[in-house]
């Protein structure tokens, strides 16, 4: 059976894989980038892992969205909470000008 932490895994899996593909035309930026990724991939397995223990219910995620916030704050994003009337959305924001990139 296909459960939860096994699709978990398959995901990371898959999206390791297709980095890698990626990495072989990527440009000397992109293959920094690439490299900072795989460098903090245990720290964003662990995040993943934190969240995933909670278990928290849609429009609940308070355990969830402050574990997110708290790592966004500490990489020096300037974090925006509760907007349109939601207490568990934000907006972690740094820098300006382009590129803009968003993750729902």
């Amino acid at each position: 059976m296909f459960n939860k932490i096994s699709f978990s895994i398959a995901s990371l899996l898959f999206f390791g894989a297709s980095l890698s593909l990626y990495a072989q035309t990527a440009t000397v930026e992109e293959q920094q980038i690439l490299k900072s990724l795989d460098e903090k991939m245990d720290e964003y397995a662990g995040i993943a892992k934190s969240i995933w223990d909670a278990s928290e219910l849609g429009f609940l995620e308070d355990k969830s969205t402050a574990i997110l916030q708290n790592k966004l704050k500490e990489a020096g994003f300037e974090v925006e909470t509760g907007l349109g009337g939601m207490p568990t959305s934000f907006i972690g924001s740094w820098g300006s000008g382009k590129p803009v990139i968003g993750l729902l």
